[in-house]
């Protein structure tokens, strides 16, 4: 059983996160261009990794919160090397999804522990 929620909860969580930067992108890239676009879409890629933390993290606990902060980090790699972009892009994007991951561990974290 612990193996259906780490598994669905990290399917959960990818799906959700995956879901908010498609549909963030659509609106940013219809309305920006140049470094402000590629600006926006690393706070996307934040706060979707929050989002997919936060959803993975509650279904699933911990590993499955930091398999979605890996999954979204192999999918970013690949649309940064299949598409042109900015060489600051890559060192950017990769920290902001890590530390959406670590941020939406930590609101998991203060919601589900006990009050001191």
């Amino acid at each position: 059983m612990i193996w259906v929620k780490l598994i669905g909860g990290a399917v959960l969580g990818v799906f959700g996160s995956g879901l908010a930067i498609m549909l963030l992108e659509k609106t940013v890239h219809s309305r920006l261009e140049g470094t402000t676009m590629f600006v926006a879409v690393v706070v996307i890629y934040a706060v979707a990794a929050v989002l997919g933390a936060v959803l993975s993290g509650w279904i699933g606990g911990t590993w499955a919160a930091v398999a979605v902060g890996v999954l979204l980090a192999a999918l970013a790699a690949m649309n940064t090397f299949a598409m042109p972009h900015p060489i600051w892009f890559i060192p950017a994007s990769a920290l902001a999804i890590a530390a959406g991951c670590w941020i939406g561990l930590r609101l998991l974290q203060a919601t589900v522990s006990p009050a001191a």
